[in-house]
């Protein structure tokens, strides 16, 4: 069982003045049972106020975000240069370097050749000198050279 108080008509309901006071607002499209979008065609009544209040709106907000796109583009712009200009100096120092490493490293080949060359050398003495022992050791004793000494 529902009761419902009636009220009079000198009560005054605070949330019934509050919703008068708002304002009336039409929709930006009327006739919600004639949207054939298909055929892209709008409906009898715009309000063209509001349209143009959400236009108007839309555009600023629009305008304020391409501001704040374009300044963190210019700020990103001006890193890439920084970090481009920093590449190139590394670049430039790296390839120095290896150019010097290049000439120390010919030098190094150049000192091992010389090291193998004196082996090879090393070890044609050594086979000379015992050849030479050899054949002198096959001299009659007062043809004999005196031993040579390394």
């Amino acid at each position: 069982m529902v009761v419902v108080h009636e009220s009079s008509a000198e009560e005054e309901n605070p949330l019934l003045t509050r919703i008068n006071n708002i304002k009336l607002s039409r929709p930006i499209l009327w006739d919600p049972d004639n949207f054939p979008w298909t055929k892209r065609r709008l409906s009898k009544t715009v309000d063209v106020d509001s349209t143009l209040n959400i236009i108007k709106i839309y555009e600023d907000k629009l305008d304020s975000n391409s501001q704040i796109l374009v300044t963190k583009q210019n700020e990103i712009m001006q890193r890439i240069k920084e970090v481009d200009n920093s590449v190139a100096l590394m670049y430039k120092a790296y390839s120095v370097r290896q150019k010097q490493y290049a000439k120390h490293a010919e030098k190094m080949y150049r000192v091992s050749d010389l090291i193998r060359t004196l082996s090879k050398c090393q070890v044609a003495f050594n086979e000379s000198i015992s050849t030479i022992d050899m054949l002198n050791n096959m001299l009659p004793e007062e043809e004999r050279l005196e031993k040579f000494r390394c």
